[in-house]
């Protein structure tokens, strides 16, 4: 399929409210699951108003977005180092956004006028599926993620979205990449108690 061809990766994520959660992706190695990271980490980024929005977000180069967008996660030096442009579609089931379907390229240039209708007949089509398939709960990828914060939350007598809150500004502040800052930030909780 040529829309996909034309990405050097993709990436799925499902949004209930609160931080999309990535839940598919492809070629890690590319760097789409760590730009999916670094915007749950900062809580802003394409993927995040796509889904908030329920609108398609197209960034041409990453580095040439203005930074007042997404000033947390453009000024994250790592940003565009890998991947250059991208294309975040909300996929919605029953008209309100359950996921974003992130196409990433390595070059700043999006895809073709057809790569683009094609990537949004695959994110209605998923859309689709979800609607009419009983959901299972998938493996989470950011689940130690979870698992720290609820530990935060108990060692320090917080609500889970104020730990949760207080984990990822820890883990921006010390530039360290979600899920290894996570398990250093668990490691640390255990430690302690």
């Amino acid at each position: 399929m040529r829309a996909v061809g034309e990405a050097d990766a993709l990436a799925f994520s499902l949004y209930a409210g609160g931080r999309p959660e990535a839940v598919w992706w492809t070629r890690p190695d590319h760097g789409a699951l760590d730009l999916e990271d670094a915007q749950y980490v900062v809580g802003e980024g394409p993927t995040v108003e796509a889904a908030e929005t329920g609108r398609p977000v197209l960034v041409p180069d990453i580095c040439h977005m203005p930074q007042r967008r997404w000033p947390l996660l453009l000024a994250d030096p790592d940003v565009g180092t890998k991947l250059r442009a991208l294309i975040a579609l909300p996929v919605h089931v029953e008209g309100e956004p359950v996921g974003v379907l992130a196409a990433y390229r390595r070059v700043p240039d999006l895809p073709s006028r057809e790569a683009i209708r094609a990537l949004k007949a695959i994110a209605r089509e998923i859309g689709s599926l979800l609607e009419r398939a009983p959901l299972e709960v998938p493996m989470l990828h950011r689940a130690v993620v979870h698992q720290a914060a609820g530990v935060l939350a108990d060692a320090c007598g917080l609500g889970l979205e104020e730990a949760a809150d207080q984990l990822l500004a820890q883990i921006f502040a010390a530039r360290l990449g979600l899920i290894d800052g996570s398990r250093r930030i668990l490691r640390q909780l255990r430690a302690q108690h």
